[in-house]
Formats: C-alpha cells, structure tokens, sequence
C-alpha cells in the first residue's frame, strides 16, 4: 500500500539543530495535495511557503507550480519555513523554525470532496450500540446511540470508478461477552435490502492481546482500510484486536486525561503494532511540564527541554478570530530556544499583523512531543524514513503532553 505523508503530523518530523554554515548549497520541495473521499488526488495550490530570518523578519516567498509543488535552493542545512494556505473560511499557517531543508516529497491531507466518486448512501444499524457513536470505519452523521443499537443515517460510501467495493468495518464493546468484537464486509451492497437499509450484528471478538497501562488510562487501536483512511476502536473491556487481510493495523494509543480544572490537560503515548503484536506495555512518560505551564501562563520564555536526553519538539498552537472565519497557527520549535510566535505575514494578507490581530486569540495550546528515534541522524537525513514516521507507519514511541487555555471573546 502506497504510503502518505499527512500535514497534520507533520509537526513531529522537526529538529532542533545549530545551522551549518559552510558555503554548501540545500534544495528544498515540497508538494501539497488532497485525497478525497475515495481516494482521488488532487494538487493543491493555494499555498505558499514563506522564508525568515532567525529573528522572524521576512526573507522570501515561493509559489507552487501548476502541480502544487515548491522548489527552492538554501545556503543554510536548517531554516525556518511557513506553510501558508488559504481554505475557504480558514488560513492555515504552520511555522517549522529550524527545518531541516531536504526534498519531501507529497504532503496530503484528505477532504470529505467525493468528485470523481461512485458513491451511495445506506441507512446502517449496528448492534450493539454500547451507548457509544462511533461504530463505522467510514466517516458517517452523528449515530442515534444505544445500549442496544446505533443508527446512521446517510451514510456516504464511495470508491472509484471500476475498483472494488470498499471494505466496511464495524466494531462495538459487548456488555455480555465483555469483549471489543468486529464485523468485516467486503460488500456492502449485499447486505442491504432494497431500500439500502443495512443491519449488523457486531459479534466476532478478533484476537486478544495483553494490555497493560497505568490508571485511569483509556486506549485505543488504529487500522487503516486503505489510503488515507484511518479508524479506530476505543475498546471498554477485553483488548481485542482485527485480523484481516485488508486491515493493517497502525498503532495503540494511550492516553491519560486530567481534570478540567488542571491546566496539564493529558499525556498521550503512541506505540507501533502489526500483524503480529500479542503484547502491549504503556508506562507513563516523564516530562518537564512545570516549563509547560511557565509558557501557556507567559511567566517565561526562555525553555530547555533537552535535559530529557531524548528528542523533543514544542508544539504551539492556536487560533484566531477574525470577520467572516478565523486562522489557526501552528509553530514547531526544537527542544531548547526562545518562545517566538509574533511572526507577520506578507501586506497582502490584509489584517493578519501586529499584536492587535495577535490579540483575538480564541484558544492556545502548548505540547511537547518526546520521540524517540531508532537512529536521529538517519531519520534526519531520510524524507523516506520521516514518511514511514509520520504517515501512519511509526518506526519510533512517542508521547506528548499538552496543556491548553481557552480564550472567550465578547462580540459587539
């Protein structure tokens, strides 16, 4: 199966590293497509990446092709880039500050667009509902949830032209079994009725596996069914996992949440699985949270986290309101340095300067993702490697902990 690299995670492939400066020459590219609801590719080139200087002030600016895609040549091994692009209501803005400069490759991120498609839709009841709404591995409406059953309706399948129905996945946690079961398809359309009405009776407990996590810790399998299209089963009893040759298991996410009250929101560890995966040991992760705090509450701005002796990469985010739709930014900062996140963009991104615009932030979250790597300069020098990472197919632990204050702001 052909592997993607997703935008979304793209934050976890940075480094924070000292610039080299002898007189050798870096290229640089980049291009940004969709996938769409079966998997139609499409460029993206409402985008630009913009260049800056170690104190933030603009260096350049670099359009992409009619392909979507960005080249460029650097002095400098390590640079600090913006990927600028514009949605219809929403500009996305991702601040990498010492980016390793290399050749990326694809960047993806999927849409809910099915042009192209042969798609139809199903009413789908799933039993039992376990009192939960996620039941499908398509992305589908809000289910009518249960403890007996969960109903979707309008439930949009799509594949394309002339290719195979897609499989059709359904799990739920069964209070009677006490155990996570699983119903696999492979044709939808045989199972509804004239009406495309479908019922499933989810019974099939798959596989069990030893899990073992701290208290108090929920969990969480991840499987793709194919390209960019990811689900998982949050289990409640038994762990049991899907074995099936068009499921590929990705990984198990364990996730510790706080109160509400506690600005440390939660620490969250991801761990590899594969086909062949009986055990899985999740131990808390250490990390200097205290920093954490000190940022979000803006008490510092000076932050060393390399004591960790492990690779970690501070994730800011948040977004900002505006009229007719808001922005959400994204700054990726290596391990140790000064909290920076008042750069401008270009005059002809009109209103987006200065710290009145800054000022209209509706929410800002700190993370600091620890990610420990088979070999750092490998995986440094391998756009191939960091996709394997990042594109659903870890070869590395990761953890992150995050803390989060939301801002409410008071409309005229």
């Amino acid at each position: 199966m052909k592997k993607t690299f997703p935008i979304a995670c793209a934050a976890l492939m940075l480094f924070g590293c000292v610039n080299d400066t002898t007189d050798s020459v870096y290229p640089f590219s980049m291009s940004l497509k969709t996938t769409n609801a079966c998997g139609i590719s499409e460029s993206v080139n409402q985008y630009e990446i913009l260049h800056y200087d170690s104190d933030g002030q603009l260096i350049s600016r670099f359009q992409p092709d009619e392909f979507g895609a960005v080249s460029a040549r650097f002095t400098r091994k390590y640079e600090t880039l913006a990927i600028v692009e514009q949605r219809e209501y929403q500009l996305n803005v991702m601040v990498f500050v010492d980016m390793p400069v290399n050749e990326y490759g694809d960047w993806w991120y999927k849409t809910n667009s099915s042009d192209g498609c042969d798609c139809e839709q199903y009413d789908i009841t799933v039993r039992p509902g376990s009192g939960s709404a996620r039941h499908l591995n398509f992305s589908a409406p809000a289910a009518v949830a249960s403890v007996e059953s969960a109903v979707y309706n309008n439930v949009n399948v799509c594949k394309q032209p002339d290719s195979i129905e897609p499989l059709l996945v359904a799990y739920a946690n069964d209070s009677d079994t006490e155990s996570l079961n699983y119903f696999v398809s492979e044709s939808i359309d045989a199972l509804a009725n004239e009406d495309n009405e479908v019922e499933i009776l989810v019974t099939d407990p798959g596989r069990l596996i030893s899990v073992a996590t701290p208290e108090n810790v929920s969990g969480a399998f991840y499987y793709s069914t194919g390209e960019m299209n990811l689900f998982k089963t949050d289990y409640t009893y038994s762990p049991n996992v899907l074995d099936h040759e068009r499921v590929e298991p990705i990984q198990f996410v364990a996730r510790k949440q706080f109160g509400m009250n506690y600005p440390l929101r939660n620490w969250t560890v991801k761990l590899p699985m594969s086909r062949d995966t009986t055990l899985i040991n999740i131990e808390e992760p250490l990390a200097d949270y205290e920093q954490l705090l000190g940022l979000l509450e803006k008490s510092q701005t000076q932050y060393d986290f390399s004591e960790q002796k492990v690779q970690d990469l501070l994730v800011v985010r948040y977004g900002m309101d505006r009229d007719g739709g808001w922005d959400e930014w994204t700054f990726v900062l290596p391990s140790k340095g000064n909290l920076k996140t008042n750069y401008d963009l270009p005059d002809d991104y009109p209103g987006k300067q200065g710290e009145s615009y800054r000022s209209h932030r509706f929410f800002e979250e700190f993370s600091l993702y620890n990610v420990k790597y088979t070999d750092v300069e490998e995986v440094q020098a391998n756009p191939e490697i960091l996709k394997k990472l990042l594109g659903g197919n870890p070869i590395a632990t990761s953890f992150a902990y995050e803390v989060e204050e939301t801002f409410y702001i008071n409309y005229k």
